[in-house]
């Protein structure tokens, strides 16, 4: 979906519930770290053109190698482009599906104040063998 249908949609159909519920959280459409041009410029552009749109929140994915400074500059800039929004990680993975990556993302996530929410992909896929947690499963229910 381009940008001028994704904000046609929010304003059609996401703004009225915001009008309606204040006190539910809207978040904007989720982007990602992907290559260039990446999300960011997307979630500005979407920001930026969605007049009369109340955004209390942005949502970002990231995927890549078990790089933890990668990780922490692309969900700072995600805050930062926003305009200092809070963030929702809805989805991140390493490719390794690194224990230690996942602990130090989980770790520095809930150590600053903007990240509000987070979830790991793909539970289903990574984090489970048959009906019980694996390694990674357990490192991320015990944090």
């Amino acid at each position: 979906m381009g940008l001028g249908r994704t904000i046609t949609a929010h304003q059609s159909l996401i703004q009225p519930i915001a009008d309606k519920y204040p006190h539910v959280t809207i978040v904007a459409p989720a982007v990602t770290n992907g290559p260039p041009p990446n999300g960011i410029q997307f979630m500005k552009d979407f920001l930026g053109g969605c007049s009369g749109c109340r955004i209390d929140a942005v949502a970002t994915h990231w995927y890549g190698a078990a790089d933890i400074e990668n990780f922490k500059n692309h969900i700072t800039s995600v805050h930062n482009e926003s305009g200092g929004k809070a963030v929702w990680v809805t989805e991140f993975a390493s490719w390794e599906g690194d224990e230690q990556f996942l602990k130090d993302a989980m770790a520095w996530m809930d150590s600053v104040d903007f990240v509000h929410r987070y979830a790991y992909f793909s539970v289903e896929a990574s984090m489970t063998a048959g009906m019980s947690l694996n390694n990674l499963g357990n490192t991320f229910a015990n944090a």
